[in-house]
């Protein structure tokens, strides 16, 4: 099994989403139909079992990088799902969206401390116009090969530099992957 973006052959597909996203009537209804379950370390254990996961880890803080001329990940920090990947032994696909943060802009960044500590995006998507309608960017899915991801148990010593080592593999792969298809 792996925690993928992409479903693998004959596998279940699941996405996760903020919490936060499932208290909006609409947007829950939404999510649902997709296959979407709310962000929780239980939910991503679940649907680890039952097929591949997708998720975009960069959060809040990455949708305030949207927009602008280049392409911005927030990777750097984020650990909590390796740590899962690591506890479940379950590898992690590297994959890349080029063009995806240009789409749409999102703000006011004055808004970031406060959508951070009340887990909420705070703020208005805006595109085309002023709109919440994309722009006219080329978009490009790249999709590496899986990360071997050791399992190790959380309570074991060296459960933190196993998940430090997959973490650096998987930041290198990723970007090893933006790197060799940027131009294209």
């Amino acid at each position: 099994m792996k925690l993928s973006i992409v479903s693998c052959v004959g596998e279940r597909f699941y996405g996760l989403a903020a919490d936060s996203a499932f208290r909006i009537p609409l947007w829950r209804h939404i999510y649902t139909w997709l296959g979407i379950v709310p962000a929780s370390v239980a939910n991503l254990k679940k649907h680890l079992k039952w097929g591949s996961v997708g998720m975009t880890p960069g959060g809040i803080a990455e949708m305030y990088l949207a927009g602008g001329d280049a392409d911005h990940i927030y990777i750097h920090s984020r650990k909590g799902f390796v740590s899962i990947a690591v506890e479940e032994g379950v590898d992690i696909v590297p994959v890349y969206h080029f063009g995806n943060s240009q789409l749409l802009s999102f703000g006011p960044r004055c808004l970031e401390n406060y959508s951070r500590k009340w887990r909420f995006s705070l703020g208005i998507v805006h595109g085309v116009l002023g709109l919440p309608l994309p722009r006219r960017i080329p978009l490009m899915m790249v999709v590496g090969p899986p990360v071997d991801v050791q399992k190790v148990p959380r309570g074991d010593p060296a459960f933190a530099a196993v998940v430090d080592d997959a973490h650096k593999r998987y930041m290198e792969a990723l970007k090893s992957l933006y790197d060799r298809h940027k131009g294209e």
